[in-house]
């Protein structure tokens, strides 16, 4: 059973890891790939998030992250991410489980070409209530393709 706990400095290391790697996807310009980095340049960056940031362990071991971010009666989630070794396992499902209990609102956002992420979202009672221009969301610089939109999903 998964085990989910609040982050804690020393998980650092092993959160830059398993959210790098689970976002490796997104790195490139071909298939779903959009952005010219990693999802976290560097391990300050992860420890600058550790406040919202929650950890998902099997047997004592770090497989999954979820950040979770609540603002009145709405919960923002993300990032959301499963080592590649523990995927298709219902582990992001039970993050997501963990965090949408959070408020009454669940928001996440999602870019355009990531269809299985997208088709997950809505299979889970998600709603699109906003589209956005990439170019609008995240810093040029990041992106290795700008023709592309984030999608704003909320599940009441």
């Amino acid at each position: 059973k998964l085990n989910i706990r609040k982050s804690t400095k020393s998980d650092s290391s092993t959160i830059f890891n398993v959210v790098n790697d689970a976002y490796k996807p997104t790195v490139g310009n071909t298939g779903e790939a959009f952005k010219t980095c990693n999802r976290f340049a560097n391990i300050d960056k992860v420890e600058a998030m550790l406040d919202i940031l929650w950890v998902g362990e099997l047997d004592g071991k770090i497989v999954g992250v979820v950040g979770i971010k609540a603002i009145g009666d709405i919960v923002d989630i993300g990032p959301l991410a499963v080592s590649a070794k523990y995927q298709r396992m219902g582990i992001g499902g039970q993050l997501l489980d963990f965090a949408e209990k959070h408020r009454g609102v669940a928001c996440v956002h999602v870019a355009s070409l990531r269809i299985s992420n997208l088709a997950m979202y809505l299979r889970r009672g998600y709603e699109e209530v906003k589209e956005l221009p990439i170019t609008e969301v995240v810093p040029l610089h990041h992106l290795s393709r700008h023709d592309l939109t984030v999608k704003y999903l909320q599940k009441r």
